[in-house]
């Protein structure tokens, strides 16, 4: 029988789920630079290569306004990301995310990059080809995103 006395002695138990990292540069990076080039995308791959947003989403700490302002992306942009990540998770890439006053000296507030793999044959080198590249700013609004060399 718990007594008063012997209650306050037993360790407590610890109601708190380990918190989701906060959304920084280095954090996305280290989120989503492992799920690319799988053979079989499964998991968190699928669900990255499926709704990126959603991901980012249900994968880090968002304020109400990242949260806000991750949705209001542009659909044509979203598309052009997702595009890109679908291509990268499938056959491999790299993938570059800045963030804030990271990139101010870029000239854009905040920068994202997805190369994908490709090799020219047998004895030649592997080499990325850019997929997307997208600028946005400190709010992470205002997105940009080109497609490939497209140097529009």
């Amino acid at each position: 029988m718990t007594t008063k006395k012997t209650a306050a002695k037993a360790p407590k138990k610890s109601g708190k789920l380990s918190a989701k990292p906060s959304l920084t540069s280095s954090n996305v990076n280290q989120l989503i630079r492992p799920l690319l080039g799988q053979k079989g995308p499964a998991g968190r791959a699928a669900k990255l290569g499926k709704d990126w947003r959603a991901f980012i989403a249900s994968e880090l700490s968002l304020s109400k306004a990242q949260t806000d302002n991750l949705q209001n992306i542009p659909a044509e942009e979203v598309e052009k990301v997702q595009r890109a990540l679908r291509e990268a998770i499938k056959h491999g890439g790299e993938f570059s995310l800045s963030l804030g006053s990271e990139s101010a000296r870029k000239g854009a507030a905040g920068e994202l990059t997805i190369k994908g793999a490709a090799a020219a044959g047998k004895t030649a080198r592997s080499f990325t080809i850019p997929l997307v590249k997208c600028t946005f700013d400190a709010n992470c609004r205002n997105w940009k995103c080109k497609f490939g060399l497209d140097p529009r």
